[in-house]
């Protein structure tokens, strides 16, 4: 209850970031939405804590993903029904920032700002400490990119639209109220380093996020 009372007190001054970890305790999840998600503007998220979450939302179970390279518009469409779970369930999330091996999108209302470069940084972030240095050797570098985006709607409209490598990160608005922005990630088949990347990510999505609010993570 005290880290409840916490994020609710932090809330009137500023907003609040939420990141995941994975778990498998069923009374975690259950606080986890109660007094986690029911108090935080932003969370972020890997696929597999992605899996988990919608899994639980939707039937009170809980459900690990195997594989780390999920198809880029699958991606897409497990935000999608995360927004839509969210508001079934009432929970106020602002910001979702998935971020996965070959994929990171961020979905966000009006109360943030443009994501686009928020994406981008932490997009190259991710691909720097992953590689372990900042100079960045294009031959170790590996990219899934799509033929098409499949941009899923909450209406259930699927809008199709080609991969521009000129212009990567799409764009789309999948309700009234959420803007998203995706792209597939560079990454590396053999990384230095893995620990803690999410979070590091994280962190700079919401450095850039071009919110007015001040940070609580």
């Amino acid at each position: 209850m005290c880290i409840r009372d916490s994020l609710k007190r932090d809330r009137k001054n500023s907003k609040v970031h939420l990141e995941l970890a994975a778990m498998t305790d069923l009374n975690l999840y259950e606080q986890l939405v109660k007094n986690g998600l029911q108090n935080a503007d932003s969370i972020g998220l890997n696929e597999q804590e992605t899996g988990s979450l919608i899994k639980y939302l939707s039937t009170g179970e809980l459900q690990e993903r195997e594989s780390s390279r999920l198809n880029i518009n699958h991606i897409f469409q497990d935000i999608v029904d995360l927004i839509k779970l969210f508001r079934i369930r009432n929970i106020p999330v602002s910001r979702i920032h998935l971020h996965t091996l070959n994929t990171q999108v961020i979905c966000s209302t009006s109360k943030w700002g443009d994501q686009r470069v928020s994406l981008a940084k932490a997009m190259l972030l991710a691909v720097r400490l992953a590689c372990g240095h900042y100079n960045l050797n294009a031959t170790k570098l590996v990219l899934d990119a799509p033929q098409t985006y499949l941009l899923p709607h909450l209406n259930g409209v699927v809008e199709t639209r080609a991969f521009d490598p000129s212009r990567p990160i799409v764009q789309w608005n999948p309700t009234e109220e959420f803007t998203c922005f995706g792209a597939p990630q560079f990454y590396v088949r053999r990384p230095v380093r893995t620990q803690g990347l999410g979070d590091n990510i994280s962190s700079v999505g919401l450095v850039y996020s071009s919110s007015k609010a001040q940070f609580t993570k």
